[in-house]
């Protein structure tokens, strides 16, 4: 895991209430992170401590496909820095994830994973991975090769160091943060420097357009 366990934060947010402080106290007794539920319908994730991530949690349980997509066409317009959003009990039928990629998502937890499961996807996006079915990525890979155009992709290309290059190769390939960081012996702090320039110059919101974007173009 890329960092401890203190240095994270989580909330749970949606309708669902009371279903989200029972599971708000699984994940306490299984994890030891400190959850906390919002009340309401709320969406903005609240202010934290400085230096702490945070998962954002958003219960999807009886929540229609225009619904959601409002919330994450929010979430990524408002590009809070440090906040990994995953959807959780979501129904697969809504068949929301090829859009909600697009909107800054870190990871799907489905109504039917088990509790150990979506514990695991959890922890897998506090290692820097993201938490998402393989049909949906391929899908969305066949999507963005179908609308790139190569003289943009050329220009972006160009816009990018060795080294981010290589930062980008090494997201690609599935490694964490900490992976990178000991690969290339760089601090996880510049790691996370890399990721921020790379993100601007080649203008994708999140760590897996970056790898779909590599895997395309590099």
């Amino acid at each position: 895991m890329q960092e401890t366990e203190h240095d994270w934060l989580m909330y749970l947010l949606g309708p669902q209430e009371r279903e989200n402080r029972d599971f708000a106290a699984r994940l306490e007794q299984e994890t030891g992170l400190e959850c906390h539920v919002i009340p309401g319908d709320a969406w903005l994730p609240p202010k934290r401590a400085e230096g702490k991530q945070a998962i954002v949690l958003y219960n999807c349980r009886g929540q229609s496909y225009n619904a959601l997509m409002d919330k994450l066409e929010q979430n990524a317009a408002d590009n809070y820095e440090d906040c990994h959003l995953l959807l959780f009990n979501l129904d697969p039928d809504l068949h929301i994830e090829q859009d909600a990629l697009a909107c800054r998502l870190w990871g799907i937890l489905y109504n039917d994973y088990s509790f150990e499961r979506q514990v695991q996807g959890i922890r897998a996006v506090m290692g820097g991975e993201m938490w998402l079915p393989r049909k949906v990525l391929s899908s969305y890979l066949h999507e963005l090769r179908d609308s790139q155009h190569p003289e943009e992709t050329s220009s972006k290309k160009n816009l990018l160091s060795k080294r981010e290059k290589e930062v980008l190769a090494l997201i690609a390939a599935g490694s964490t943060n900490e992976e990178i960081s000991d690969y290339l012996c760089i601090s996880n702090h510049t790691v996370k420097s890399h990721l921020y320039r790379i993100y601007r110059k080649i203008d994708v919101p999140n760590r897996l357009q970056a790898a779909l974007w590599s895997v395309k173009n590099l």
